[in-house]
């Protein structure tokens, strides 16, 4: 996982498309209901959640990155390596997601990301919510030709 201080910061450093529609629906997210998704053209999906998520499973994505920014309140993830966890749910292309469990030999990692901060899974990773008192942006953007610095 990366963590960027800022959206600013994140467009100064990993600048282009996808980064800048990061930006536009941080910039719609106040407005917005929390569920539905939306997209902004065919690289990136968003939505406004505000729970975390009781499962204990882990998710990861290959085709399209995970990013966090909350919006009221910190956000805490589980961050874990794929290697190192049991699948439980194999891949599936038309969600893009495998689900895995840890294991004892797992090291997991908690992160704190505060409200501003960005939030970025690599694609060797798999996260989960474990606890948030507000409402973030969870972004869904294509890995494409563009790979992000930490992929």
């Amino acid at each position: 996982m990366i963590r960027y201080d800022s959206l600013d910061q994140l467009l100064r450093e990993q600048p282009g498309t996808v980064i800048q529609r990061i930006a536009q629906a941080y910039a719609q997210a106040p407005t917005l209901p929390v569920g539905p998704a939306f997209s902004i053209g065919d690289s990136l999906t968003y939505r406004i959640r505000a729970a975390h998520d009781d499962s204990q499973l882990l998710v990861a994505r290959r085709d399209y990155a995970i990013s966090y920014l909350p919006l009221d309140d910190e956000v805490i993830l589980t961050v874990g390596q794929v290697g190192e966890l049991e699948c439980v749910r194999r891949y599936d292309d038309t969600t893009d997601t495998q689900l895995f469990r840890p294991t004892p030999a797992s090291e997991l990692e908690q992160y704190r990301i505060g409200v501003g901060e960005v939030a970025m899974i690599a694609g060797d990773e798999a996260v989960r919510v474990i606890a948030t008192n507000g409402r973030y942006l969870q972004v869904h953007s294509s890995r494409g030709g563009a790979q992000l610095a930490h992929t």
